[in-house]
């Protein structure tokens, strides 16, 4: 069994952050990840943890509102190779403009539970099997 503890320090530094519009100092202990989504589902949780096994903790908060998705990790990594990090953009001002090249997943969104990026066939298919989970 594994405990993840989030330092009090990424809370506390990322005030700076949200107060300034000119801040370019989000703490790199926050990752921001996109995706596109086409469902006509949206999904929102607060700040969440998950264990899978053998992957390890990932504690997030999403909120997908069509035609994207956006998932804040908290001290932790990617839950899903799929998402796109744009971390990166804490790097540039406020005004700043830059053209980028995102090539963005397009990723389901079947269930209430965060960072589950399954189709119905698939939780249909896991529900029907023994000892089943996400994967």
């Amino acid at each position: 069994m594994r405990l993840c503890v989030i330092s009090c320090n990424c809370f506390h530094n990322s005030y700076d952050f949200v107060l300034s519009p000119e801040s370019k100092g989000l703490p790199d202990c926050y990752g921001v990840l996109v995706h596109f989504s086409r469902d006509t589902r949206s999904r929102q949780s607060g700040v969440s943890a998950m264990l899978r096994l053998g992957s390890g903790t990932f504690v997030l908060s999403e909120i997908v509102f069509p035609p994207f998705g956006y998932l804040l990790t908290i001290g932790s990594q990617s839950p899903d190779r799929r998402l796109v990090n744009v971390s990166f953009f804490r790097r540039f001002g406020l005004n700043e403009h830059v053209d980028l090249h995102l090539p963005l997943h397009v990723l389901p969104v079947t269930t209430i539970f965060p960072a589950d990026y399954r189709t119905e066939a698939e939780v249909e298919r896991e529900a029907r099997s023994p000892g089943a989970g996400s994967p």
